[in-house]
């Protein structure tokens, strides 16, 4: 076995024992730099590897540091949630632990991530806490949204290197001040063998009620639809791997009708994308609660790929038939089963967030 794999399995035992103790409307893509994606590729021993894609939504992760252009202060020292830098690192090295435990054996390829205020809070998740032995690097700009909360990207350079990326804004002329999340693009290799396109999303939020709030993200899923019809265009059989917190389940309209992301279990449904949620979802899962939903839970975070990644033949296949909801008993509130956040109202609850982790296993095809 080659010793740089012999000194991760090393290093990821050690951190697992711990737990048991750049803004513009779309600028053009960014191009990276070989120096800044650049990590050793993790040999493919086999004629297939496992690679693990993430996504979370981590629930107001501020910098406890006042911006005067975002709508933070509550976040603050001296905000109303008593923001203070001391809940600040415990909340990041909760997240860097339960990222090294959510890897179950092996580091996620890509990590990403919703609720994030900016490029600090993620160099601090890899710099302060147990991810500072790994090596992860970041992909990140700041968006419009009016409280300062972005959508970004972790990934792992020996497994995953970024080619280029891009921000697509959320915008229509029914709402000239709408001022939300963009949507995250980014083409990458796989083990320096296989393309594939990720997106991840955090799309307008329910704010006013499903029905009065549906149309924004329907804007949102139609600039999706546009971006991914392109690259089908293209090439039919792109690797297409779409994340996010969605605020729609996969039933609903924006989803299923716009984006057209089908269910894995309809043999014979035509849709060029494939939503590895459904199958949870019509079984009564979730990842969140609503607030005035005790008993319920709802589907927002899901993983949706493009049918081709089904197929035997192709160089990386979905593992399994579904996408999967990571439900760590640390990540439970044990008084009411539900995910234990940070914060119940004001009321400092010291956890995780209100969301539950998705992810999903590909199988990669060595040459």
């Amino acid at each position: 076995m080659p010793k740089y794999l012999i000194c991760q399995i090393i290093l990821y035992g050690f951190c697992l024992s711990l737990l048991n103790l750049y803004g513009q409307e779309r600028s053009g893509a960014i191009e990276i730099k070989a120096e800044d994606a650049a990590g050793d590729y993790a040999q493919v021993d086999s004629k297939q590897s496992i690679v693990r894609f993430v996504f979370y939504n981590v629930e107001n992760l501020f910098h406890p540091t006042d911006d005067s252009i975002k709508l933070d202060e509550a976040f603050t020292p001296g905000g109303a949630y008593y923001w203070t830098y001391k809940r600040y690192y415990s909340k990041i090295n909760h997240l860097g632990k339960l990222f090294v435990a959510i890897g179950e054996g092996r580091m996620p390829a890509v990590i990403g991530l919703c609720e994030i205020e900016n490029h600090k809070v993620l160099d601090d998740i890899l710099n302060k806490s147990v991810m500072k032995y790994f090596s992860y690097k970041v992909i990140h700009k700041e968006s419009p949204d009016l409280r300062g909360i972005d959508v970004g990207l972790l990934y792992d350079p020996s497994q995953f290197k970024p080619l280029k990326y891009e921000y697509f804004k959320i915008s229509d002329p029914q709402f000239p001040d709408l001022k939300t999340r963009e949507i995250l693009y980014v083409s990458g290799i796989i083990y320096e063998s296989v393309q594939c396109h990720v997106f991840v999303n955090h799309w307008p939020s329910r704010r006013g009620g499903q029905m009065a709030s549906e149309a924004k993200r329907i804007i949102a899923a139609r600039k999706l639809k546009q971006v991914v019809d392109s690259l089908v265009y293209n090439d039919a059989y792109s690797n297409i791997i779409i994340m996010g917190d969605f605020n729609d389940e996969p039933g609903d309209r924006s989803i299923k009708e716009i984006l057209k992301a089908g269910d894995p279990d309809e043999k014979n449904d035509s849709s060029l994308l494939v939503n590895l949620m459904y199958p949870l979802y019509k079984r009564g899962y979730g990842t969140h609660f609503r607030v005035n939903n005790i008993t319920e839970p709802s589907v927002l975070d899901q993983i949706i790929v493009s049918f081709s990644m089904l197929y035997e033949g192709n160089k990386i296949r979905l593992e399994g038939h579904m996408g999967h909801i990571y439900q760590n008993e640390f990540l439970i509130d044990k008084k009411n089963g539900r995910p234990l956040r940070t914060y119940q109202g004001l009321k400092y609850l010291g956890g995780f967030s209100d969301h539950l982790p998705v992810y999903a296993d590909f199988q990669i095809l060595s040459k």
